[in-house]
C-alpha cells in the first residue's frame, strides 16, 4: 500500500517526524508497520500540523479518505463517528481484530483513541467517552488535551507527561 511505498522512498521519515514535532511517546523501527505512537502524540502531531501547515497534504488526505482501505477494511469507525469530524486516519493490526485506533480533527478540535479489540469496540469506547459522564464518576480533575480550545474528558485524571 501507500504506507509501504512512502516508507521505502523516505526511510527516515518517521524518526524525523518524531524529532520535528517533539513527540514523546512515539518510536521508529526498521519497518513502518512496527513503529509505535500514542494517542497523546497523535493529537500533538495533528494539532501542530493544523496550526502550522493547514494546507498540508496529510490533512487533505485525512479529509478525503476512501470508505475502504487498500486491504478492504472499512474506514468508518472510532473518532470518525463524532459530530463535526472533517478528517480521520485509522489504524489496525494485521489480524484486523486485536487492536484499532483512529485520530480525527474538526474545525476546532483534535481527538484520538485506541482500543484493544474490534473497530466496533473502538467506536463504542469513543461514544462512551463523549457522553454526559461516566456511569460511576470518581472525584478527579478532568483530563485535558492541550489544544486550542482544550479537549477535556470529565471524570478522568492522568499525570502530565
Amino acid at each position: 500500500g501507500i504506507a509501504e511505498r512512502l516508507a521505502s522512498k523516505y526511510p527516515g521519515a518517521i524518526a524525523a517526524t518524531i524529532a520535528e514535532f517533539g513527540l514523546v511517546d512515539s518510536y521508529a523501527s526498521g519497518y513502518w508497520g512496527t513503529a509505535t505512537t500514542s494517542t497523546y502524540d497523535m493529537v500533538t502531531y495533528l494539532d501542530t500540523k493544523i496550526r502550522t501547515d493547514p494546507g498540508s497534504p496529510v490533512l487533505a488526505a485525512m479529509s478525503s479518505a476512501n470508505d475502504r482501505a487498500a486491504d478492504g477494511t472499512a474506514q468508518n469507525f472510532g473518532t470518525a463517528r463524532l459530530p463535526g469530524v472533517v478528517g480521520t486516519k485509522w489504524g489496525w493490526t494485521d489480524d484486523r481484530s486485536s487492536a484499532h485506533a483512529s485520530a480525527s480533527f474538526g474545525p476546532d478540535f483534535v481527538v484520538a483513541a485506541s482500543t484493544y479489540g474490534s473497530a466496533e469496540q473502538l467506536s463504542s469506547d469513543v461514544t462512551a467517552a463523549f457522553t454526559d459522564g461516566p456511569a460511576n464518576p470518581s472525584p478527579s480533575d478532568p483530563f485535558c488535551i492541550p489544544i486550542a480550545p482544550p479537549l477535556c474528558i470529565p471524570g478522568t485524571a492522568v499525570a502530565s507527561p
